[in-house]
């Protein structure tokens, strides 16, 4: 690995004539090439006889290490007309060095410096082959053979994050959409959003390779970018040739691993936020499903976003769509469970889980974000129950939770909806007035039985009986499932039904 002050590195050569020139150890304190560079690595050196009346500037010749240690001629410039100087006795010793301007030589010599430099260096860059960063970006700051490949400007380890340069200035689309091709390298987009969403679509990452990247902004916080991938190529782990759409006004990049895009993006936490993730199930079943969406996670430190429909089972948890949810133990017949959806921060991967806990969910290896997304039932056969979700409510089949046969004061009754949560539950009731007497049903909140209000009445002022259905938003729960109910009149019938339950799930906490 090249040190950190390459003019460190000092050598003596008696060598003559035009050939390869063996080392034969460094001058004074400095250091040996062998010490800073390993075998096969082409460090750009220069030459300079006894007198310092001839010199030789040298890159693409490679060390090999021995003994004795030789470097190979690459010749860039000397004093000889740009040729290889032919050293003569009278030049010895000659002394080899590592310039401190070694790195800016290496672009220069490159062509990266004149008008047909490269676009990384256009950018304000420095640069590493792949293999440079495949263990350590440390390894050295020049590419090395003209003919490699750059991956991008300070990639720390293959996989990770860019860097971009502010002195590039983006590149306005405007209110169409935009296909990226693969010399856009380092480019940056901006589109008018203002009107409706615009579209990306990207090159495949084959013809891209690792380390292609561009920035890209929608300007109007009223529609966002969509990204679009080949079919084959897929987004931050999501399905191949599935899309991402990221907000207006939130700048980002789009970067190949070489495997997958990924995308760098500082997306602002909205406290308690969610939309989409709606969750189904047909009923019966053991599967159940959670539409894309975005939310913050329980704690507020990070969004998460699901990309695409997620189907989950029974069964115990295993990652991706289609595999079990279960947090921990086995799946149980008639039981409340709650929806997680939780996130990795190391790999960005988004998962759901299921879990008797609403609160406390446990987690799997390496994620730590949630979020409770709502509550499901399963059936007498261990099998979700039927329900539909629109928004924060939650519909399914009446239940008559609590017939009365006679007057009652305030009492909690537990009614046919989540428990571990406070919910407010769909109620409807029937009630059956006549002979002038009535019937009527109150409820109050779980946590206060002096805050009774009527629901539902009847009053018939004539012989026979009358009945009347209504449909209310009830109070709020406690985590039991249960509210005040008081019948304070009665005539020959009273009946509380739930249909559903109203779930904020975290949007008030």
């Amino acid at each position: 690995m090249a040190r950190s002050f390459a003019e460190e590195t000092v050598e003596l050569s008696n060598t003559v004539g035009t050939g390869a020139y063996t080392i034969e150890g460094p001058k004074g304190n400095y250091f040996p090439f062998s010490a800073s560079f390993a075998t096969g690595e082409k460090p750009v050196y220069v030459v300079r006889n006894r007198l310092n009346t001839k010199s030789e500037y040298n890159r693409g010749g490679a060390l090999t290490i021995g003994p004795p240690d030789t470097l190979a001629r690459g010749v860039w410039k000397s004093t000889n007309g740009n040729a290889a100087v032919s050293w003569t006795s009278d030049d010895l010793p000659l002394t080899i060095y590592i310039p401190a301007s070694g790195e800016v030589l290496e672009a220069v010599v490159t062509g990266w410096l004149n008008a047909a430099r490269h676009a990384l260096v256009r950018a304000g860059a420095f640069f590493w082959t792949y293999s440079d960063v495949a263990v350590s970006w440390r390894h050295k700051l020049a590419i090395g053979d003209a003919s490699q490949v750059d991956v991008g400007t300070f990639e720390v380890t293959p996989a990770a994050q860019y860097f971009p340069d502010a002195r590039r200035p983006y590149t306005a689309i405007g209110a169409t959409n935009n296909t990226v091709a693969t010399t856009d390298i380092a480019r940056r987009f901006s589109f008018d959003t203002a009107a409706g969403a615009r579209t990306m679509t990207l090159p495949t990452i084959a013809a891209a390779g690792v380390g292609f990247h561009v920035d890209v902004l929608g300007l109007s916080p009223a529609n966002g970018v969509t990204i679009t991938p080949d079919a084959a190529n897929a987004i931050d782990y999501g399905a191949a040739g599935a899309t991402l759409t990221i907000p207006g006004r939130i700048p980002f990049s789009v970067w190949s691993d070489g495997t997958q895009w990924r995308t760098s993006y500082a997306m602002p936490v909205v406290p308690n936020y969610i939309r989409g993730l709606s969750l189904s199930t047909a009923g019966s079943s053991a599967t159940f499903a959670i539409a894309a969406g975005l939310c913050a996670d329980k704690n507020n430190t990070d969004m998460i976003r699901l990309l695409s429909s997620l189907s989950k089972t029974t069964a115990a948890w295993a990652v991706g769509t289609g595999n079990g949810g279960l947090d921990t133990g086995a799946i149980a017949n008639s039981t409340w469970y709650h929806v997680h959806l939780i996130k990795r921060i190391d790999t960005g991967v988004v998962d759901a889980l299921i879990s008797l806990s609403a609160t406390a969910p446990t987690m799997p290896t390496g994620y730590t974000l949630s979020r409770r997304l709502g509550s499901t039932k399963t059936n007498g056969a261990a099998q979700w129950t039927s329900f539909q979700q629109l928004g924060d409510r939650f519909y399914m089949a009446a239940t008559a939770d609590f017939t009365a046969g006679g007057t009652s004061v305030a009492t909690l009754r537990t009614l046919t909806i989540p428990t571990g949560v406070v919910v407010r539950p769909l109620l409807t009731t029937y009630t059956v007035g006549g002979g002038n007497a009535a019937s009527a049903i109150q409820v109050a909140p779980a946590g206060n039985a002096t805050l009774l209000y009527y629901i539902g009445g009847t009053y018939e002022g004539q012989a026979g009986g009358d009945a009347v259905y209504t449909a209310v938003e009830g109070p709020p729960t406690n985590t039991s499932g249960q509210i005040y109910v008081a019948v304070p009149a009665y005539y020959a019938g009273a009946i509380l039904n739930s249909h559903g339950w109203i779930d904020r799930r975290g949007q008030d906490d």
